[in-house]
C-alpha cells in the first residue's frame, strides 16, 4: 500500500540537534511525567499471572503469532479477574509507570445488561494504575542509542514485531494508539535516533502520520465540504526538523501490520527515504483553507 510522502536524497543540512530537554518541545512545554509506581508494590510478576501458563491466553496469543520470546520480550502478564494480556509500560530509564491491558474476550462478551437493563460494553484496551499514556512509548526501556526506531501502534503489532526479531535490527515502540503526542515526540527527539513510522494503513494512521483532516469550509458552488489536513498534529511535523523521519511502504496486499514478516520490514525501511517537514497550506483571501481533498 503505497502513501504519498515527499522523497528527498538527504536531511542533513536540514536536522536540528535534538538537545532539548525530554518534556519540552521547540514550540512549547509539555505535560511531564510524575513520580513512578513503586516496583515492589506493583511488580507485573507478583500481582498477574504469567500469560504463557493461562492456556486461555497462550492460546490466545499463538492465534495471532505472537511468540513465547516475544510475550517475554513484551512482559506480557494475564489479569484472571479482568481477562486481560497485561503490557508494563516503563519510561527509557526503566521506572514503572502503569499497565495497559488488551481483553481476551470475543466481541459479543463485551456487552453485558446492568439490572436497570442499561447496556455497558467494556473496553477492549483498559489502563492500570494510572497510566500517564500521552507522555510514554511502550518499549522505550529496550531502546539503545544508535539504533534506527520503528515506531507502531498498538499492542500486538508491538509484540508481533518482538516475536519476529525486529528487535534484532531497530528499537520497537508503539504509541498506545496512532496520535504522536507532544511527549511522545519529545522522547523521540530526545533519543535523537532515525525513526520510522509503520503505523496502521489506514485513515488513523495517515492522520498520525500526516495530521488530522478536519472540514474547513464549504465550497460556494457545490456545497461541498472542503478537507484539509492540519499537518501541525501529524507526527512528520513534530519530527522531521529534529531526527531522520522515514513512512515505509507496506507491500502490496498487507493491510495490517500484525502480519508483516522480519524479512518484509526490513525491505520495507531499507527502500524508505527520509521525508521532510510537511508546511502548513497557505490561506488564500475568500477560500476557507488550503489543499482539497
Amino acid at each position: 500500500m503505497e502513501r504519498e510522502v515527499s522523497q528527498v536524497e538527504t536531511m542533513g543540512a536540514m536536522m536540528i540537534p535534538a538537545w532539548e530537554d525530554r518534556h519540552s518541545r521547540s514550540f512549547g512545554m509539555v505535560e511531564t511525567l510524575g513520580t513512578p509506581l513503586d516496583p515492589v508494590a506493583f511488580d507485573p510478576e507478583a500481582i498477574f499471572e504469567d500469560a504463557a501458563a493461562i492456556r486461555e491466553a497462550r492460546l490466545y496469543m499463538v492465534n495471532r503469532r505472537i511468540t513465547r520470546q516475544g510475550m517475554e520480550k513484551a512482559g506480557i502478564r494475564f489479569d484472571p479477574d479482568k481477562r486481560r494480556l497485561v503490557f508494563p509500560v516503563y519510561d527509557g530509564e526503566g521506572h514503572l509507570y502503569g499497565f495497559t491491558g488488551r481483553t481476551i474476550l470475543p466481541k459479543e462478551q463485551l456487552t453485558y445488561m446492568r439490572a436497570d437493563g442499561t447496556p455497558v460494553t467494556l473496553p477492549k484496551v483498559l489502563d492500570y494504575a494510572n497510566l500517564p499514556k500521552r507522555l510514554l512509548i511502550l518499549g522505550e526501556h529496550r531502546w539503545q542509542k544508535g539504533r534506527g526506531t520503528v515506531i507502531v501502534e498498538g499492542l500486538f503489532a508491538y509484540a508481533r514485531f518482538l516475536s519476529e526479531d525486529v528487535d534484532a535490527h531497530f528499537n520497537v515502540g508503539a504509541l498506545l494508539g496512532s496520535e504522536l503526542t507532544p511527549g511522545k515526540a519529545a522522547i523521540l527527539r530526545k533519543w535523537g535516533n532515525p525513526v520510522y513510522l509503520i503505523l496502521d494503513p489506514d485513515d488513523a494512521g495517515d492522520a498520525g502520520i500526516f495530521g488530522k483532516v478536519f472540514e474547513a469550509g464549504r465550497d460556494p458552488q457545490t456545497g461541498e465540504p472542503i478537507m484539509e489536513r492540519d499537518v501541525t498534529t501529524g507526527a512528520l511535523y513534530q519530527l522531521a526538523d529534529h531526527v531522520l523521519t522515514y513512512v515505509p511502504q507496506y507491500p502490496d496486499g498487507v493491510l495490517d501490520p500484525d502480519d508483516l514478516t522480519l524479512e518484509q520490514v526490513l525491505t520495507m525501511c531499507r527502500a524508505a527515504m527520509p521525508v521532510p517537514k510537511p508546511q502548513p497550506p497557505r490561506r488564500r483571501r475568500g477560500h476557507p483553507g488550503g489543499s482539497r481533498y
